[in-house]
């Protein structure tokens, strides 16, 4: 069976596009189970995003998904708003297990002080433009 979907930043969404794509993340569909008195994690399948972001693991029927670890610069992902995830689904013949979608939910924040040369003295607001190749940002400031 096919387990799929894509990864991508939030708040990077533009006209056809979720956001922008993360590649070479590491994907792991997670089975938890009980051994004794503790919780044990089991990865049932494994993978990477190409670099559109799309990963396609396949995963045998009857195997239960409890969770998806993307494992990707220390970043933090959460199910997209459309995703078709579901926590602790069985895999059943005939199921659809495609649009697993998830956004990186990491954020950085970046300060910029202009202060004058030689008096050292706060000058007002100022604009700045930031853009990094290959990502669209959302304007949130200014």
């Amino acid at each position: 069976m096919s387990f799929s979907g894509e990864i991508f930043i939030e708040g990077t969404n533009h006209p056809g596009s979720y956001g922008s794509p993360i590649a070479n993340a590491k994907i792991e569909v997670v089975y938890e189970k009980m051994i004794m008195t503790e919780m044990h994690n089991e990865t049932l399948v494994s993978g990477v995003t190409d670099s559109t972001g799309f990963y396609d693991l396949h995963i045998i029927r009857g195997a239960t998904v409890d969770f998806v670890k993307i494992d990707y610069h220390a970043h933090n992902f959460s199910p997209y708003k459309d995703s078709g995830f579901i926590a602790r689904r069985t895999i059943q013949q005939g199921g659809s297990y495609a649009n697993n979608d998830f956004v990186d939910t990491s954020k950085a924040h970046l300060l910029v002080e202009v202060v004058g040369r030689l008096c050292d003295k706060y000058l007002g607001n100022k604009s700045i433009f930031l853009a990094v190749i290959g990502i669209h940002f959302k304007k949130l400031y200014g």
